[in-house]
């Protein structure tokens, strides 16, 4: 062996570590996406609402300083029933609030801080969303 074939097989080496690595930040992205989304709707629904701006920023520092007392959601995927034929879809990567069976198509919605998703809410109250 010459250092000119030991050169090249070391080119097409690739280290196992970084497709984990990658796969991480993939989700991790995805998570943020998913938060940012869900923070911005909440604000821009409260603020409508009529909760000042001031009232959110004191909740936000309440927060901080009491983190004890806020019950932190799981990141663990969340796997729900397709609201047409039944079979577990769970969300997507690049729309982690949206899930598409792949068996039927249908679409579930994934809302955070519960486990129903939108047929389980139409089927609740019968009403659509």
């Amino acid at each position: 062996m010459n250092i000119n074939t030991s050169s090249s097989e070391m080119n097409n080496y690739t280290n196992p570590m970084t497709s984990h690595v990658a796969e991480d930040v993939i989700e991790l992205q995805s998570s943020i996406g998913r938060l940012d989304t869900i923070v911005c709707a909440l604000w821009e629904a409260l603020i409508e609402s009529g909760v000042s701006e001031e009232t959110l920023h004191e909740k936000i520092r309440d927060a901080i300083e009491n983190k004890d007392k806020y019950v932190r959601p799981s990141y663990e995927p969340v796997i729900a029933k397709c609201p047409n034929c039944g079979k577990a879809v769970q969300g997507s990567r690049k729309n982690p609030l949206l899930g598409k069976c792949f068996f039927c198509g249908g679409q579930v919605y994934f809302y955070p801080y519960t486990d129903k998703t939108s047929a389980d809410r139409k089927q609740d109250d019968g009403n659509d969303l």
